[in-house]
């Protein structure tokens, strides 16, 4: 009669487990990556130039929200950039801003926030402005998905 020698299985259930590990956290990480960095940037950077541009009085500017905007909030979001635009047009108001600069882009693959910081123009002397929009990825494209959270120094 032979013996034969029972070998124990948990190394390899043990290995086994691991690598599926391993994989599971690659696989996740993979997935949750970013979606087009830049067009989230552009994204930003242009509602930021169409926001100052409608602050001095500019509501043309305002239809170019429509190519940006989440599309549940197109309607309320150009109405409020008019109204901004006729108050700023009424009170003489004249605003532009330059050196628009992508400074955080912080998306994953769904949503996120990215940051754009310029010089602003006014009448006065110039200020420091940043704004940080809400964006999210629907349709295969970045769009603000509400107001910014504006910082004018």
């Amino acid at each position: 009669m032979t013996q034969r020698s029972s070998s124990s299985s948990t190394p390899f259930l043990l290995l086994a487990g691991l690598v599926l590990a391993v994989t599971g956290y690659l696989a996740w990480h993979a997935w949750q990556a970013p979606v087009d960095t830049q067009e989230a940037a552009d994204v930003a950077t242009r509602a930021t130039d169409v926001t100052v541009r409608a602050g001095g009085g500019n509501s043309d500017a305002c239809s170019e929200m429509r190519g940006f905007t989440a599309p549940d909030q197109v309607d309320a979001a150009v109405a409020r950039c008019e109204a901004v635009a006729a108050q700023a047009r009424a009170n003489g108001l004249s605003l532009a801003v330059r050196d628009l600069t992508v400074t955080q882009v912080d998306v994953g693959r769904s949503s996120g926030r990215v940051t754009v910081v310029g010089t602003l123009l006014t009448p006065g002397p110039p200020a420091s402005m940043r704004f940080t929009w809400p964006l999210v990825h629907r349709d295969g494209h970045w769009r603000v998905a509400g107001g910014a959270d504006v910082n004018v120094d």
